[in-house]
């Protein structure tokens, strides 16, 4: 079966297929399970995998970035950078969310759009932290 327009034999073996799987027969192919494993293999490692690498990137700045605030004066526990770490996850979490709507409305190049909007505000806020004293700066350092 292409793109093109079907066939009268493509729409019988359609026709033929959805009759066999409600009637309740079982499907004949052989490669169906081991098929089946390797996908959920393959998503649960590879979600993981990624989940794991984005954690372990931020656990390797763990002395890095509370020594370079501590001297700047804005000194955080241990606690406040385990929460910063949890944050990144959920906040991850939100986002896939928090995207089906704008997805379904206004399509994936809009979305992304939108969301490098964040991305520029995010940006900018950054460079405005970097330039000015922590008492006069309106956005947190971390």
């Amino acid at each position: 079966m292409g793109c093109g327009p079907s066939t009268g034999r493509d729409s019988v073996m359609l026709a033929a297929t959805k009759e066999a799987l409600l009637d309740g027969q079982l499907h004949t192919d052989p490669m169906r399970n081991a098929r089946l494993v390797v996908t959920v293999l393959a998503v649960s490692l590879g979600s993981s995998l990624q989940f794991g690498f984005a954690t372990g990137s931020l656990n390797n700045l763990e002395q890095i970035v509370p020594n370079a605030l501590a001297a700047a004066g804005n000194p955080i526990t241990i606690t406040q950078w385990a929460l910063i770490n949890s944050c990144f996850s959920v906040g991850g979490l939100i986002g896939s969310y928090g995207s089906l709507i704008p997805l379904a409305r206004c399509g994936r190049r809009k979305t992304l759009l939108m969301a490098n909007a964040f991305v520029f505000v995010s940006s900018v806020s950054s460079m405005h932290t970097q330039y000015t004293s922590a008492s006069r700066s309106t956005c947190p350092r971390v």
